[in-house]
């Protein structure tokens, strides 16, 4: 029997770092889906059901809050937990993404493993250390 993987989107401006996440994501056996705007990011989720979304705050047009907010006021993404990704590691920063909806905040540049660890945590809530170590499993 074929496990169905787990889908993100991944919502980073820059092609490198957005490349990267995405690759080792994947490597951890995630399908994952790359937008640099939050116009694209809103499209995408309309269209297809997410199990996490990754985002960075510093989006070219509508701001990375402002998405946080749209995302979290709409009915079909309200439930998809965000994980945030900045530079800004500012105390006021982070609680403020965390009013808005974010489950996660992590600092860029981020350590891979920190990263694969949060995501399995809201990915796999219930069971997230043993279900990690089997969704490796099947991956590798």
């Amino acid at each position: 029997m074929s496990q169905e993987l787990k889908r993100i989107l991944l919502i980073e401006p820059e092609p490198v770092l957005a490349e990267v996440t995405a690759f080792r994501l994947a490597l951890h056996g995630y399908a994952v889906e790359t937008v640099g705007t939050a116009e694209d990011a809103l499209c995408k989720a309309a269209e297809v059901p997410f199990d996490m979304i990754l985002m960075d705050l510093e989006l070219p047009g509508m701001s990375g809050t402002g998405l946080l907010e749209e995302l979290s006021s709409d009915e079909a993404t309200s439930d998809i937990p965000v994980m945030v990704l900045s530079v800004d590691a500012d105390l006021d920063q982070v609680q403020k993404v965390v009013s808005l909806g974010a489950v996660d905040f992590l600092v860029v540049p981020f350590d891979p493993e920190a990263l694969e660890e949060k995501v399995a945590k809201h990915v796999y809530p219930a069971t997230a250390k043993t279900t990690k170590q089997q969704h490796e499993a099947v991956g590798n």
